[in-house]
């Protein structure tokens, strides 16, 4: 055929049916349509194939290429990340929330950084560790650290760790050796139940009030010394200087009577023109987890402002704390 186009009225109904053309059409040019293309059988261009709900790229990477920007609007919610068919990751959103899955069990989250020319795990989110997270480096925490506590993994380094019951532990092999409770007593333990507990204050005694040192328990048995050192500026009582008590004790939270405390007794803080300032009573156990000494400001005109000072050594773990009101 020497002609190079064919028009309609050269068919007999003056139309092009698929009846008519039932073959391939090879088209050299460019094929301009001004309506809704139709193919659903699907589309092949170049190495792509577009079919249904799927564009498929049979060779070579695929490049999503805006002017703009690239938006994934899935009303679905969910966009997966999958690799020859495999879910390896997932983005999706609940009540407004932002998630990041790791749909397969026991499987980290790494973020992954390029540290001058080699990469590293900058974090790790250990998925078969309940999420333990395990940074590659310093953590900077601003100047309001609220609840965040850094703690190692495993049982046989160090940990600092947040009960949750207002004690602060340092662990070594996953053993406490000191801990920090709310009222601001120290605790640091040795071999067995054998250690240091202090506990230090400010306070003032009213004139010829009375307030209660009161040792609290908690469950177990406190064996050794307990030392009582009181220092500080009396003022117009014209007394300054410090005074101090050691009792051997041993206590136990099952009954008051049993109950031991070598050196009850009474001791005066005798500085300057004043005598009797401040006087220690006898320790007592009033009830299975108290242990309480009494401290009178003996001075009925002046209210005397010191620092107190609580150290006991021995078998503190029965210790839980401190006060004194």
């Amino acid at each position: 055929m020497a002609q190079t186009t064919i028009k309609t009225e050269q068919l007999a109904d003056d139309a092009v049916t698929s009846a008519k053309l039932d073959t391939n059409i090879t088209i050299a040019g460019t094929l301009g349509s001004t309506g809704k293309i139709t193919a659903d059988a699907g589309i092949d261009i170049d190495n792509f194939n577009i079919d249904g709900t799927t564009i498929a790229l049979s060779s070579g990477d695929m490049l999503l290429d805006a002017a703009g920007d690239i938006v994934l609007d899935a009303a679905g919610e969910d966009i997966f990340f999958k690799a020859n068919g495999t879910t390896f990751g997932q983005i999706t959103t609940s009540s407004g929330d932002f998630h990041i899955l790791q749909p397969t069990s026991d499987k980290d989250i790494l973020f992954r950084g390029l540290d001058g020319s080699t990469y590293i795990n900058a974090l790790t989110l250990d998925m078969s560790d309940a999420g333990a997270a395990t940074f590659n480096s310093t953590v900077t925490v601003g100047s309001n650290m609220g609840n965040f506590i850094p703690v190692t993994s495993g049982t046989t380094g160090a940990s600092l760790n947040a009960n949750g019951n207002g004690l602060l532990q340092l662990q070594s092999g996953g053993v406490t050796k000191a801990t920090i409770n709310d009222s601001g007593g120290l605790t640091l333990k040795g071999a067995g139940n054998a250690g240091h507990y202090s506990w230090a204050t400010q306070v003032g005694f009213a004139a010829s009030a009375t307030k209660n040192l009161v040792l609290h328990l908690n469950g177990s048995n406190v064996f050794g010394q307990f030392r009582v050192r009181m220092t500080g500026d009396y003022g117009n009582v014209n007394a300054i200087g410090s005074f101090e008590k050691v009792w051997s004790i041993g206590v136990n939270s099952s009954n008051t009577s049993n109950y031991a405390a070598a050196g009850a007794g009474t001791t005066v803080f005798d500085s300057g023109s004043t005598s009797g300032v401040l006087t220690f009573g006898s320790m007592s156990k009033p009830s299975n987890t108290t242990v309480q000494i009494p401290i009178t400001n003996g001075n009925g005109s002046h209210t005397v402002q010191c620092y107190v000072y609580v150290e006991i050594t021995g078998d503190i773990a029965g210790i839980s704390h401190l006060t004194l009101s």
